[in-house]
């Protein structure tokens, strides 16, 4: 890739995504993310089923998204070497780690921090607040996709009717107008979706909101 940036960031993982958001945040600068894998375009990073955590790291596609690093033979382990997760995908470790999010502790902050409670606890709370957020937008996402998808089959099986003149004409325009309200509410979700996600970054990256970035 040609050309020059203000700032690149090596590393697409949490710490490097956050600052590259955070940096690109201002319209004068150009940022550069760079990162060895690929997109997190498999379905198991995002899921949190047992089945899917363990393909991870034991998949013959894992080399894809993980650097492979394992322990030495731990002696305390019956000689059995530990698979360490370090991701080399978009989202880094963050992505190939079964979706665990765990607070720091508090003990690790003393000294570097004054007011542990204002300033830490709440980034943390926010970060929470927003996977919640998140979590329930993916529900409705997936309800309104699938609201799309019926309605879009349902127009299908109309005009397909109304075609074998098996019915009128009325009943594609209704059919119409249903798929394409649900398209609507569907699109509108994966919007909402969207600013909900920009929100968790943000917090992750220092606590912007959309709305605030938006103003940036």
């Amino acid at each position: 890739m040609a050309g020059t940036f203000d700032y690149v960031v090596v590393g697409a993982g949490s710490a490097g995504a956050a600052v590259a958001h955070r940096l690109s945040a201002d319209p004068e600068l150009r940022v550069l993310l760079l990162e060895a894998g690929a997109e997190d375009e498999r379905p198991e990073i995002h899921r949190v089923d047992s089945a899917s955590v363990l393909a991870l790291l034991t998949s013959e596609w894992s080399p894809q998204i993980d650097w492979g690093y394992a322990t030495e033979p731990e002696p305390g382990l019956n000689s059995r070497t530990v698979p360490i997760a370090r991701g080399k995908v978009l989202g880094g470790s963050s992505s190939v780690n079964a979706l665990m999010w765990v607070r720091g502790a508090r003990a690790g902050y003393d000294g570097a921090v004054a007011n542990y409670r204002q300033i830490v606890l709440a980034a943390f709370q926010q970060v929470e607040d927003n996977i919640v957020a998140l979590r329930v937008l993916d529900s409705e996402l997936g309800h309104d996709q699938r609201a799309s998808a019926e309605a879009d089959e349902a127009e299908t099986l109309a005009t397909m009717q109304y075609q074998a003149g098996t019915t009128d004409y009325t009943a594609v325009v209704v059919a119409q107008n249903t798929a394409l309200a649900a398209r609507r509410a569907a699109v509108q979700a994966a919007r909402d979706r969207q600013v909900a996600l920009v929100d968790l970054v943000s917090a992750l990256g220092g606590g912007w909101t959309a709305q605030q970035l938006a103003s940036k």
